[in-house]
């Protein structure tokens, strides 16, 4: 990246300087849930932990946080690609906790 010819000078030596953390970033997620609507209109909870760095048990451990008398897995998925030169890994539960 030449940014002497840039007229964002200062925008273009930051992205320069920091542009090798995108990919670990992008590695390195976190384990997040949302509640969500299913199509019968039950609520339910979706528990995603992708990133190379994260394993089902991120999701697994996060679903026995918002549930602490155990919950019913309706969904798991997993999906894995490539962004860029670096792997990617999408997973995810939907989960409904135990009353």
């Amino acid at each position: 990246m030449d940014c002497r010819a840039s007229t964002f000078v200062l925008i273009c030596l930051i992205m320069k300087r920091y542009l090798y953390l995108l990919p670990l970033a992008l590695i390195f997620s976190c384990t997040t849930s949302k509640q969500i609507v299913m199509p019968s209109g039950d609520k339910a909870t979706l528990v995603s932990c992708g990133g190379t760095a994260n394993r089902w048990s991120s999701c697994y451990e996060k679903a026995g946080e918002l549930c602490p008398s155990g919950y019913d897995i309706l969904d798991k998925m997993e999906e894995r690609g490539m962004i860029g030169d670096s792997p990617s890994i999408d997973r995810s539960l939907i989960i409904n906790c135990k009353k």
